[in-house]
């Protein structure tokens, strides 16, 4: 887990941006139009609790990947990865490769907090009157989408 938060860094030195601020910028522009504030992602302990599940293997692989992905940003290739994910389609091709090479992973990272999210999103609208803004990470935005859909 060390590898994923060193991981994590390299990429905010190089956006400028710590992890948790896209949420802390929506809170105050929320409080700035008086919104009432709703932060709906899957509980941390949940997401960790549920990775126990994923195979060792396939865990293996991902931390086996983490030293290189952190070199490679570190040496300047995150303003390369970043310029390709603004590309059309990017994001989608990218969580479908991970979806393939990392199943368990996907499920755990992605569809499952997609589903959390999307209770909780459908919950609200049922709730409160008035527009929703909802925050998402671009890999995100699809599955929760879907899943507001079904419900």
């Amino acid at each position: 887990m060390q590898q994923f938060a060193i991981l994590e860094k390299s990429l905010g030195d190089i956006t400028g941006s710590d992890v948790g601020d896209e949420m802390l910028a929506a809170i105050e522009e929320g409080r700035a139009i008086g919104a009432k504030i709703a932060l709906v992602d899957r509980p941390m302990i949940a997401t960790v609790q549920a990775m126990a599940q994923v195979s060792v293997d396939e865990m293996y692989r991902l931390t086996g990947m983490l030293p290189d992905a952190t070199k490679d940003i570190e040496g300047g290739g995150a303003g390369d990865l970043l310029s390709m994910l603004k590309e059309d389609g990017a994001v989608d091709d990218l969580m479908k490769q991970f979806r393939e090479e990392f199943p368990g992973l996907a499920n755990v990272l992605i569809e499952q907090r997609d589903q959390y999210v999307a209770k909780a999103l459908h919950f609200i609208l049922n709730d409160v009157e008035g527009k929703i803004v909802a925050v998402l990470g671009a890999g995100h935005i699809q599955g929760v989408k879907a899943a507001l859909e079904k419900l």
